[in-house]
């Protein structure tokens, strides 16, 4: 059935631009310094905690691309206008005996981060869609979200991803990928499926984080896309 308006679809057949969907756009790249120890408070057992504050609208996304540290997407809110965006970096050498986890990783590690496209940001020149609600949906100068292909798209976070050659991608956690395991009958750890990226490669880890006097268990792999950020 014929529709009106303006509509593109890729070679899947899946439709990339129109009226009903406001694209994501790159919006910036922000590097953080972080340095994480093996063991040691004020996380039982090691890490960073960071919080990223940005601007932006309730849509906002943000992936994190480390190749020394493992992140750990923690809670995150919203105020109306302000994201406050918590993470834990946690080293990805396991530790040894002779007491080398205490030695620090500090790493650059870089924020991607993703909006619905500001109708102000970009020029009044190049192809431009609106919806009917006259918000910018696509725009020719923004740099387009780009989902890395894999299967469907959308993986659990215990899945690693083998991107193309020459390509760089980032981990976008959708869902947390948080669990608990009982441990002997008298607690359990909380742990977290962690993502880094080595080369076009995204790897997944499984690392604790916490450790409780409680006896309940549940099995979360989260979800994650894979974003192409070559070139950005």
């Amino acid at each position: 059935m014929l529709q009106a308006g303006l509509r593109i679809s890729n070679q899947w057949g899946s439709v990339q631009i129109d009226q009903n969907w406001r694209n994501y756009g790159f919006r910036q790249k922000v590097p953080v310094t972080i340095t994480a120890y093996g063991t040691g408070e004020p996380i039982g057992y090691g890490g960073y905690q960071y919080q990223l504050v940005l601007s932006g609208t309730p849509a906002l996304r943000v992936a994190c691309r480390a190749t020394e540290l493992l992140p750990v997407k923690m809670h995150s809110y919203f105020n109306g206008s302000t994201w406050f965006l918590n993470w834990l970096f946690l080293k990805w050498l396991p530790p040894v005996a002779d007491g080398s986890e205490a030695i620090p990783v500090t790493e650059t590690v870089q924020f991607y981060v993703f909006d619905v496209l500001d109708f102000g940001t970009f020029s009044n020149v190049g192809l431009r869609v609106f919806n009917p609600s006259m918000q910018l949906v696509f725009h020719s100068d923004a740099p387009m979200m780009k989902l890395g292909y894999s299967g469907a798209g959308v993986q659990g976070c215990n899945i690693p991803f083998l991107g193309g050659p020459g390509r760089s991608y980032v981990p976008l956690i959708l869902r947390n990928p948080i669990h608990g395991h009982g441990v002997g009958g008298v607690g359990y750890r909380i742990a977290s499926h962690c993502l880094r990226v080595s080369g076009s490669t995204i790897i997944t880890d499984d690392r604790q984080v916490r450790s409780l006097g409680a006896s309940d268990a549940y099995e979360n792999v989260g979800a994650y896309a894979a974003i192409d950020v070559t070139g950005l």
